[in-house]
C-alpha cells in the first residue's frame, strides 16, 4: 500500500488493518475508489451490506419457527396460541398463561357439570316410564260375595262394646237393638269388652237356633284377676292429628304412646285408622305387669282396597315343642305350624286355630274386609294338670276371703264350702268387705297347689296385711 493510500485510512479516524481491508476486497470482488475532493472517507462495510440483502429476501419470504419437532410459521394463529401457552406472548385481551388455563378448567368444569345433570335427567325419566310401566293397571277390586243376616243378643252390663270377627258394631253402623250383623252361612266370633269386667268371647255356628238357645251373656267383675299395663306405640308412618285409636271396640284418646289398663291374659284388640292408609288391627295378650307394643307402619289405601296382610307372630318356645299346633284357614288354603305373613283376598273370614300340650286351645275369627293390615301375637293360657280341693280352717277370720290367680284365671275360696282350685302355681291374694267395697291386703305370696290334694288355709290380717298358714293337707277323698 502506497502513501497516498495509508494517508487516507490516517483521515478516517478508523485504524483499519491493510491485511483486513485487502480480504474484504477480495471477498467481495470490488475495488473502492476515493474522489480527490472528500474530506471524510466513506467506509463500504461488506458484512452490513449482506445482512440487509438477507433480511429483504426474509421480507420476501414466509417466515417459519421451529417447536419442537415441528415447524410453525411466524405471525401464525397456531404459533401464537403455542407461545401464548408457554408464556412467551400474552392474549389479545391482555390474559396472562395461568388466566387462560383457569378459563379454559371452567370452561370444561362447566360443560362436565351441564353433560352430568343431562344423564341425570335423562336416567330420571328413564326410571319414570319403568315406573309408570310396572305401575299396577287400576283393575276392580273384587270382594268375596258374603249375605249379612242379623241375631237378637242380651249382654249385661248393657253398654259393654261389641266386636264381630274383630271388627267394632260401631263401624257396621248398627246397634245391639237391630240385632249383631253375622255373616251368614259361616262361624262368627262374638267379643264383649267393658271396664272392670273380664271379656268374654264366643264363636257362634252357622244357623243357631236364637229360640232354643238365646244368645244372652253376663261379663264378671275383674277386681280379683291380675292387671297388665300395655304401652302402645303408634306407627312411625302415622299422624297423630288424624289417627283414630279402637281399643276392644272402643274409640280412644290418641297419644303416643297409649297406655291401657286390661285384665292379664285375655287378647286386647288395638285397631288404628287413618284417612290415606288402610286400618291395622293388633291382637296380643298382656301376661307380664307392664308390657310394649310397637305397631308398624299403615299400608298404603291403595294395596290395602286389594288384600290383607296378615301375620301371625308365633313365640320361638312354641315352635320349638312337637306338641305345638297351628292352623290358619282361609278360603280353600291353610298354612299350618308355622308364623309369618300371607296376603288374603278381602272378604275372607280368616280362621286361627292354635293347640299345645298343657295349654288351653285357641280358636278365634277374623273378619278381613276392613283391616289393610293384621298382626297376631298369640298367647296360650296355661292348662291344669288337675284340681286341688281349699277350704278355710275354723280359726280362720270370718271377713277375710283368700282368691288364687294368675293370667286369665281367678279362684276365691267360698267361705262356706269347699272350693275346686286347678292345680299350678298361684298368686294368693286377700281381701275384706268394707262398705260394700273390697279393700285388698298386701303380701300377696305365691303357691303351688298339687293334683288331687285338699288344702286347709287358716287366714287373718296383721294391719292391712295378709297373714296365712296351711294347717292341713291331704290326699283328697275319692283319688
Amino acid at each position: 500500500m502506497d502513501e497516498q493510500t495509508g494517508s487516507s485510512l490516517e483521515m478516517s479516524g478508523n485504524a483499519i488493518n491493510p491485511e483486513t481491508l485487502q480480504a474484504y476486497e477480495q471477498e467481495a470482488g470490488d475495488s473502492i475508489e476515493f474522489g480527490d475532493d472528500v474530506q471524510d472517507v466513506v467506509s463500504f462495510d461488506k458484512e452490513e451490506e449482506e445482512r440487509k440483502r438477507q433480511e429483504a429476501q426474509a421480507a420476501e419470504e414466509q417466515p417459519v419457527r421451529h417447536q419442537g419437532e415441528g415447524t410453525l410459521l411466524v405471525g401464525s394463529e397456531m404459533l401464537k396460541l403455542v407461545e401464548e401457552i408457554d408464556g412467551e406472548r400474552k392474549s389479545k385481551h391482555g390474559i396472562p398463561h395461568s388466566g387462560l388455563v383457569i378459563s379454559i378448567g371452567l370452561l370444561l368444569g362447566i360443560a362436565i357439570i351441564i353433560a352430568v345433570v343431562i344423564v341425570i335427567t335423562k336416567t330420571d325419566r328413564a326410571h319414570e316410564a319403568e315406573e309408570a310401566e310396572a305401575q299396577p293397571e287400576e283393575v276392580p277390586v273384587e270382594i268375596k260375595p258374603r249375605e249379612i243376616s242379623h241375631i237378637p243378643v242380651s249382654i249385661s252390663p248393657k253398654y259393654a262394646d261389641i266386636m264381630i270377627n274383630g271388627v267394632p258394631l260401631s263401624l257396621t253402623g248398627r246397634n245391639l237393638g237391630d240385632g249383631l250383623p253375622i255373616v251368614d252361612r259361616y262361624e262368627n266370633q262374638l267379643s264383649f269388652y267393658s271396664e272392670d269386667y273380664v271379656p268374654l268371647s264366643q264363636i257362634v255356628e252357622p244357623h243357631h237356633d236364637v229360640v232354643e238357645s238365646p244368645l244372652d251373656f253376663k261379663l264378671l267383675p275383674s277386681d280379683t284377676y291380675l292387671h297388665s299395663t300395655l304401652t302402645v306405640k303408634a306407627p312411625k308412618n302415622a299422624d297423630l292429628m288424624k289417627l283414630v285409636y279402637y281399643v276392644n271396640g272402643r274409640v280412644m284418646p290418641t297419644t303416643d304412646p297409649l297406655t291401657v289398663d286390661c285384665v292379664s291374659g285375655f287378647p286386647q284388640y288395638i285397631h288404628v285408622q287413618q284417612g290415606g292408609f288402610g286400618d291395622h288391627l293388633e291382637i296380643v295378650w298382656p301376661t307380664r305387669d307392664k308390657e310394649t307394643v310397637e305397631l308398624p307402619e299403615l299400608q298404603t289405601a291403595y294395596n290395602a282396597e286389594r288384600v290383607t296382610l296378615f301375620n301371625i307372630d308365633v313365640p320361638p318356645e312354641y315352635m320349638e315343642d312337637r306338641s305345638f299346633s297351628l292352623q290358619v284357614y282361609y278360603t280353600y288354603d291353610k298354612f299350618a305350624n308355622q308364623g309369618g305373613s300371607i296376603r288374603v283376598d278381602k272378604g275372607e273370614l280368616i280362621r286361627i286355630k292354635m293347640s299345645k300340650d298343657k295349654r288351653y286351645s285357641l280358636d278365634m275369627i277374623l273378619d278381613s274386609l276392613p283391616f289393610g293390615s293384621i298382626r297376631v301375637k298369640p298367647y296360650l293360657q296355661l292348662a291344669s294338670l288337675g284340681a286341688s280341693i281349699a277350704k278355710y280352717d275354723r280359726k280362720s277370720d270370718k271377713g277375710i276371703v283368700i282368691c288364687f290367680r294368675r293370667a286369665s284365671e281367678s279362684v276365691c275360696v267360698d267361705p262356706k264350702e269347699d272350693t275346686t282350685v286347678p292345680s299350678g302355681k298361684w298368686e294368693l291374694v286377700g281381701y275384706r268387705e268394707q262398705g260394700g267395697k273390697k279393700v285388698w291386703l298386701e303380701g300377696a305370696p305365691y303357691e303351688t297347689l298339687v293334683s288331687d290334694m285338699t288344702y286347709t288355709f287358716k287366714v287373718s290380717a296383721n294391719g292391712n296385711r295378709l297373714v296365712y298358714e296351711i294347717t292341713d293337707k291331704k290326699k283328697t277323698r275319692g283319688h
